[in-house]
């Protein structure tokens, strides 16, 4: 969510791209490219190879603000990295006092299937919260109207350690295609969850939840390992 120009982008199939479409350079306001368009599978905006556009993508937030539970106040944010290695980004945020702090767990040599999984976040399909914040201002009495956080929490287990591992050389390869993940049996969550923590059952942070998928009814949910994050607060070379 912090950067989301770095990760894979799908159009919607009602999108006239899928027949003509022209891209125009956002800076110099012409068109780079005109013609017919069929968007690639699992393409990455920033990563792009499509004839005429590659290399051409770079993206940035226009806003990008911090709410924390129950407070209609919000917090400007600023996007200080993102990872080379997996789909995560740290933020920052000035504050004028300390907030409290989870601890990280990097569990990624221990963690088994069957171990406990804490999800929290705001899915999509969760009924929002608003608040009217009356106004004291003289000079504009119009009350305002904001989303109040109100974070879900869903319980469940490790469904499955999925990994990508460098093998022997006599031996074949083998890999996850969805790469380094954890496989929550949670389906009550999805849409809009990306970038909340996964907790174990002590409390402390042992993931990032990020996708999910669903097919002949089933669904299923992903966590990228707290490692990757913790990569990112680090200024020494970084673990495979």
């Amino acid at each position: 969510m912090g950067a989301a120009w770095r990760t894979r982008f799908e159009f919607p199939r009602d999108n006239p791209l899928y027949q003509f479409g022209v891209v125009f350079s956002a800076d110099k306001r012409r068109p780079i490219y005109v013609g017919r368009m069929q968007p690639p599978f699992d393409w990455v905006p920033a990563e792009t190879q499509q004839e005429g556009i590659s290399g051409t993508f770079e993206g940035q937030n226009d806003i990008l603000d911090v709410a924390f539970p129950n407070s209609e106040q919000r917090i400007p944010a600023k996007l200080v990295r993102v990872s080379d290695r997996h789909d995560v980004a740290m933020l920052k945020i000035d504050v004028p006092e300390a907030v409290p702090k989870v601890e990280l767990n990097d569990n990624y040599d221990t963690i088994k299937p069957g171990d406990t999984a804490i999800v929290m976040g705001y899915p999509s399909v969760s009924p929002p919260v608003v608040g009217i914040i009356k106004s004291e201002d003289a000079f504009n009495r119009q009350p305002k109207v904001k989303l109040i956080p109100d974070p879900t929490i869903a319980v469940g287990n490790i469904g499955r350690i999925l990994r990508s591992k460098d093998q022997p050389s006599d031996k074949d390869l083998i890999y996850s295609l969805i790469g380094d993940a954890y496989q929550l049996q949670i389906n009550t969550t999805g849409a809009g969850n990306s970038g909340g923590p996964v907790f174990d059952d002590r409390g402390r942070v042992i993931g990032i939840f990020y996708a999910g998928s669903a097919a002949g009814g089933a669904s299923v949910t992903f966590a990228v390992p707290i490692r990757y994050g913790k990569q990112l607060m680090s200024v020494g070379a970084a673990s495979n």
